[in-house]
């Protein structure tokens, strides 16, 4: 983890925060905890992206499909690999009409 900050409001007890090297976010520091949910598999330990049964597995030539997150009335959210950025996005595509 990189930089650790503390913030904390006026007399209460500064929470401490770690910035994920994975996602790039702070996150609450947990005793025994240093990554974030991001931080389970890193772009140097995936080889390909999983397979998968059904749906997309490219989204605009940019965006490998993981898997899917939810769906609803206004379309699906998937777990994907940007493959410009180099990290993971969530991608949601809507309803076709």
């Amino acid at each position: 983890m990189a930089e650790v900050d503390e913030r904390g409001s006026l007399g209460s007890t500064p929470t401490r925060f770690y910035r994920c090297d994975v996602c790039g976010m702070p996150h609450e520091l947990v005793p025994g905890e240093r990554r974030c949910l991001f931080g389970e598999d890193t772009p140097s330990e995936r080889s390909s992206a999983p397979e998968r049964a059904g749906g997309p597995e490219k989204i605009a030539g940019r965006y490998v499909v993981r898997g899917e997150l939810g769906a609803g009335a206004f379309g699906v959210v998937y777990d994907c690999w940007d493959l410009r950025l180099d990290r993971q996005v969530a991608v949601k595509v809507g309803p076709v009409p």
